[in-house]
């Protein structure tokens, strides 16, 4: 299959291992952008896909020495609070008043054809998804379920998920032996043994006071626990409280290398690194790409065939993950820190949002119509306050390297480009 977007061939080639692979490297500083008199309200907005972290949750399990018990949290290990549950509403609230009221993309009232949720097969993620359909639908819903004794402004909106060795929002549980031996060779490379170096103390400090002989692994998980507390408000481990703050940079570094963010790696390990964030980006960044493409190419040659009729009904996209589910977008489009402008860990319910937009004089019959759209890139990393930092200038010109895995040492590679800015 070969479509076109932005005048240069897209080739989305279907994987022959254990997954579609595709990876972006980011050309900086070497578009520039067109001058152009039309303003963005006269653009028009085509389509969406939004990736956001699951609300609060407790944290996945308790350690020998916690100060807190399985009782301090009545919900169950790794399920969402109540808390999280309105942090994820207000997400949806904040997606209706930008796509339902403020830009004409979705109908008030919920239409199965305009919206598709694809959620980790994870309580957090699929109760989170739940939520924000909630809050971006209720208050255009009241009237279409009155009849039926359901609660007021509710309408069941329907959440699609995958079983999680198969789920690429989460990458670090999918099932593929590449995966395993890649992170085997990491566990060697300059960037890993430089951040152990970095983090001995904190690990000699953590195997003295809970008496263990903890493998790096274990003690992020340890970590993730106690920082989790801590965002509860619970008391934590007093040999942790002057480090507490750092867990979040370590925590991101650690799976940043993981996932093959370049900076953990020297000249000699780029092929390593490449191969990292090919695997564990590539089926996600494949998908949501392949879309916008396609949306497009329907409007750049007008086709007339049920797939565009299909495709052209589809507004929103939404993926309901985790924390890793954003830091495998953002590395996918070429950003170096694992929350798009800085190293840390995605928060609670914050949202990335990829717009593709088509100019106001687009003209399918122009000689340029293949220039005619662009894709904004958005971050909300708190839906309570709703503010939205454009990460578009960040990222010029996306060169997309493909890659076809017929066994497990074997890529053979493709390129294709697409324009973000205007």
């Amino acid at each position: 299959m070969v479509v076109m977007f932005g005048g240069n061939f897209w080739i989305f080639l279907l994987h022959g291992f254990c997954f579609a692979v595709s990876t972006a490297k980011i050309i900086k500083s070497t578009f520039e952008q067109q001058e152009d008199s039309t303003s963005i309200s006269e653009d028009k907005l085509l389509l969406v896909t939004t990736i956001w972290r699951h609300g609060q949750r407790n944290p996945v399990h308790i350690f020998e020495g916690d100060i807190n018990k399985a009782s301090d949290f009545p919900e169950g290990f790794g399920e969402i609070t109540r808390y999280g549950m309105l942090q994820l509403y207000q997400l949806g609230e904040q997606l209706r008043k930008r796509y339902v009221i403020g830009l004409p993309l979705l109908s008030s009232a919920y239409l199965p054809q305009e919206i598709f949720i694809h959620s980790a097969n994870v309580n957090r993620s699929l109760v989170s998804a739940q939520c924000v359909a909630q809050g971006l639908y209720s208050a255009g819903n009241a009237k279409h379920l009155d009849h039926l004794n359901l609660p007021v402004n509710f309408f069941p909106i329907p959440i699609h998920g995958v079983p999680v060795k198969n789920d690429f929002t989460l990458p670090f549980y999918l099932s593929c032996p590449r995966k395993e031996q890649l992170w085997k060779m990491v566990e060697t490379n300059s960037g890993m043994m430089e951040f152990q170096n970095k983090t001995d103390f904190l690990l000699q400090k953590m195997n003295k006071n809970l008496k263990e002989n903890l493998t790096l692994a274990i003690a992020m998980g340890i970590m993730d626990a106690i920082y989790t507390e801590h965002l509860l408000g619970l008391p934590i481990i007093p040999w942790a409280k002057d480090s507490i703050n750092d867990f979040p940079n370590i925590i991101a570094t650690y799976r940043a290398i993981l996932m093959g963010y370049p900076g953990y790696f020297n000249k000699s390990e780029i092929n390593l690194q490449k191969k990292l964030e090919t695997l564990i980006a590539g089926q996600m960044l494949n998908e949501i790409l392949d879309r916008f493409v396609q949306r497009a190419n329907c409007d750049i040659h007008n086709f007339d065939d049920p797939y565009c009729d299909h495709a052209k009904g589809h507004k929103l996209f939404g993926y309901s993950g985790h924390d890793i589910s954003l830091m495998t977008i953002f590395r996918g489009l070429g950003f170096d820190e694992s929350n798009g402008d800085e190293q840390t860990l995605p928060g609670y319910g914050s949202c990335l949002m990829l717009e593709l937009w088509q100019n106001g004089d687009f003209d399918e019959s122009s000689t340029s119509s293949l220039n005619q759209h662009y894709l904004k890139i958005l971050y909300m990393k708190d839906p309570t306050s709703g503010i939205l930092t454009d990460l578009t200038s960040k990222l010029a010109v996306i060169v997309i390297h493909s890659y076809f895995a017929a066994d497990a040492n074997d890529f053979t590679q493709t390129t294709r480009v697409i324009v973000l800015n205007r």
